[in-house]
């Protein structure tokens, strides 16, 4: 991913690595880690079968990861991201996931495995648009027959999503907001990344910060509402 033909993401998100969770408090506030779980278990609620393996794609430094050992205890768990420091840091706190470094496509290819779920958090946006449909092939190709490719984006029709989108923390921002994508690009997206690919679900999410397991089976029926803060989709591929 590169914004100018270099890895200028990795000089990006390297540097913000110690103070990610920092500036997460200030934007979203001290339990903020309930808006990376809520996503983990909407994705409980809607794929119930046994599941042997996921991967966190862009995993950051692996917030999301305690939900997934919550949610599958017994799932092989994989996370990978751009940033060298990212990962480091990530495989610092849970060494027991198996983290790798994925700076280009080709990455996803040299894994010895295929996974039932590749999940991607607010990932897509921060790479640039021309560049999107070859890392999402790679992912494509990388998932499993009947398994799904899992994302979530920010829905910038939501006033405090594009609030939090353009006052952020960070000098220069990580987020543009020119980036951000709408629900009929990503499905297209998915869609395009495999001929086997087949809508599976997706909808609006995130209508209240309050947070409890039976507010996000709620929100599952209130997914066709464009005013939830994030949006989801998910492809599943078919044999």
């Amino acid at each position: 991913m590169s914004n100018k033909g270099g890895n200028n993401l990795i000089d990006d998100f390297d540097p913000v690595v110690e103070e990610y969770n920092i500036n997460m408090a200030a934007q979203l506030g001290a339990d903020y880690v309930k808006f990376a779980k809520y996503k983990v278990e909407l994705l409980r609620l809607l794929i119930k079968e046994k599941i042997d393996s996921i991967l966190n794609y862009g995993c950051g430094i692996g917030n999301d990861m305690s939900f997934f050992k919550e949610y599958w205890p017994s799932t092989n768990l994989y996370g990978c991201d751009i940033s060298k420091k990212s990962v480091e840091y990530a495989r610092k706190i849970a060494p027991e996931i198996n983290y790798f470094v994925s700076d280009s496509p080709d990455k996803i290819y040299e894994q010895s495995i295929k996974w039932n779920i590749i999940f991607l958090a607010c990932v897509l946006h921060h790479i640039p648009p021309m560049e999107r449909y070859k890392w999402v092939k790679a992912l494509g190709d990388n998932v499993r027959e009947g398994g799904y490719i899992v994302v979530f984006e920010h829905n910038i029709i939501n006033p405090m999503t594009r609030h939090i989108v353009t006052h952020p923390p960070e000098d220069p921002p990580l987020d543009k907001l020119d980036w951000m994508l709408n629900m009929e690009e990503i499905e297209k997206l998915l869609l395009d990344s495999h001929n086997g690919m087949k809508t599976y679900w997706k909808g609006y999410t995130l209508f209240s910060p309050f947070r409890r397991g039976w507010i996000t089976k709620v929100e599952t029926f209130m997914k066709w509402c464009p005013l939830g803060a994030q949006q989801c989709v998910i492809v599943k591929k078919e044999a």
